[in-house]
């Protein structure tokens, strides 16, 4: 089974988005008439009226078929696409691909990094190993999720050291480094950040200040982490095994 999502554009700007009945394309084709400015004077370069050439692209399934995607970072098995820097979904050559794939994860806004952004990264990294270190590893997190492991990274330093800054500067390589999907803090329960967790492929992430954890056993804690698999929980008497992630996290 398959949606058909139409989008319309003019000069950039979103002027509808429907959803077209794959059993019942001709009527609802038809029915854009009504919905979009001009539709039914609208011709193709070879003079062909839209709505017809929409229609028999459909009906001979000439467009591209894609699956929805819920996860973030590059997914397997297929790897068809990935859901990237929170913000587009990209084809494996490169191209964005309609965001509506990912409806559950929210669109955001990537807003405008300051100009030189790349050379302010160089100038804070340069002649520093350990700030280089951290950055490499970042980079690291799609291959470590293609390879399914799992990068724990523990940043330890006195307050104000500088800690978090590296560590989001490194996750800024692949989006805002406030955005919510990379940055958490350990006051929180230990399932909440695993759902947080959930599907991760390659996309780096912080969780902020180890001190904030309050649980009795820390340690089950960063085992799980490094395994990329929660605990089996059970509903009535049916298991359900969760998702995994794999991914680089960094600690502080």
């Amino acid at each position: 089974t398959y949606t058909i999502r139409l989008l319309c554009y003019q000069d950039g700007k979103l002027l509808t988005a429907t959803t077209l009945n794959p059993g019942n394309l001709a009527k609802d084709i038809k029915r854009l008439v009504n919905r979009i400015p001009g539709f039914a004077a609208l011709q193709c370069c070879d003079g062909t009226p839209v709505q017809l050439a929409l229609y028999e692209k459909l009906e001979k399934g000439e467009f591209a078929v894609y699956d929805d995607v819920s996860d973030l970072g590059w997914q397997s098995p297929d790897n068809r696409n990935c859901r990237y820097a929170c913000a587009q979904l990209l084809a494996p050559d490169g191209r964005v691909v309609f965001h509506g794939l990912a409806p559950q994860l929210g669109k955001m806004k990537i807003p405008a990094r300051p100009e030189g952004w790349c050379s302010k990264l160089t100038s804070w990294s340069r002649d520093h190993v350990k700030r280089q270190v951290v950055l490499a590893l970042s980079l690291a997190a799609p291959l470590v999720g293609l390879w399914q492991r799992n990068l724990i990274v523990a940043l330890i330093g006195n307050s104000s050291s500088g800690k978090t800054t590296a560590a989001k500067l490194a996750t800024s390589l692949f989006m805002p480094p406030n955005c919510a999907s990379v940055g958490m803090t350990f006051n929180a329960t230990e399932n909440a950040l695993m759902q947080r967790l959930h599907g991760n492929k390659g996309v780096p992430v912080l969780i902020d200040d180890t001190s904030l954890s309050g649980w009795e056993s820390f340690e089950n804690i960063i085992y799980t982490l490094a395994d990329g698999t929660p605990r089996l929980r059970f509903r009535g008497d049916q298991g359900k095994e969760l998702q995994h992630w794999h991914t680089t996290i960094f600690l502080t």
